[in-house]
């Protein structure tokens, strides 16, 4: 029964005996009993300080261990790991479980903005379309085109093009009337 399965019946029942026998000695994980074996510094992935806010915080959740009561007030359980000094150092002695009163307390106290608007358009390195693209949208919606048939054209999705159409996209000037409206409002003092 050696070589190649020639038909769909031979190939399932060659598949399940290999299963069986695997599975009849034993499956062994290739890493089993290597822990740490591409953890931390060895990963090829590593960023080291230059990490993303998230990833420090995952990574001294990992290592912090939750008390049953928050680190500031000790009356409440914790629910925040807070950043004592801003600078998002790989130092779990930089991080406390706080409350979440306690770590908003904190926060305004280190003046911390908990929102910061994204940059829109062809400011954010994520954009999508250009703005000569999107005007380039425009002009062929007017002219009856639909969203597939622009988006073979112009090679980009089409649901970009559905959000152009139903006018979903802000332009950088709307967007900054927006920031101006709300920061005269006082929304982020």
């Amino acid at each position: 029964m050696k070589g190649r399965a020639n038909n769909p019946e031979q190939f399932k029942r060659r598949l399940r005996e290999t299963w069986d026998k695997k599975m009849k000695n034993g499956f062994v994980c290739w890493n089993k009993g290597k822990k740490g074996f591409n953890a931390n510094e060895k990963s090829g992935m590593w960023k080291g300080d230059k990490a993303c806010k998230g990833s420090i915080h995952d990574w001294v959740k990992a290592r912090k261990k939750k008390p049953e009561l928050c680190e500031e007030c000790k009356n409440k359980p914790p629910r925040d790991l807070a950043n004592i000094s801003q600078e998002y150092k790989r130092d779990i002695n930089d991080f406390k479980w706080m409350c979440h009163s306690c770590h908003q307390k904190l926060d305004h106290k280190l003046e911390v903005r908990t929102f910061v608007p994204c940059k829109r358009g062809e400011e954010n390195h994520l954009h999508k379309i250009t703005e000569n693209q999107a005007r380039e949208v425009k002009k062929l919606l007017a002219n009856g085109l639909g969203a597939w048939e622009i988006g073979r054209r112009l090679n980009i999705s089409h649901r970009i093009t559905e959000h152009i159409a139903r006018g979903e996209t802000r332009n950088m000037e709307t967007y900054l009337k927006y920031l101006e409206i709300r920061t005269e409002n006082g929304a982020w003092r």
